[in-house]
């Protein structure tokens, strides 16, 4: 739910584009419709361009969280430095 917008001018690019694949509400009747069309009766707009921004985006194509790295990254130096 967006309360003030001011604050959205703040954003960088990427939390632009992250705002800009979810649904937005700015009031209680936008978050009763989001409630009744998209979470009950399952009309969402917007999953293919949230799909396609987490492949191209998050996952940059690698199929890997951000997560995952991390953990192979710090796999790798660990295990080099027992070897060494």
């Amino acid at each position: 739910m967006i309360r003030k917008e001011s604050v959205m001018e703040q954003w960088s690019t990427f939390g632009e584009l992250v705002v800009n694949v979810h649904y937005q509400s700015r009031n209680k009747q936008d978050l009763i419709d989001f409630i009744d069309n998209v979470v009950l009766n399952g009309e969402d707009e917007l999953k293919e361009i949230r799909n396609s921004f987490v492949s191209n985006v998050l996952l940059n194509g690698s199929r890997q969280t951000a997560s995952s790295k991390i953990m192979q990254f710090l796999e790798n130096q660990l295990f080099s430095q027992q070897l060494s």
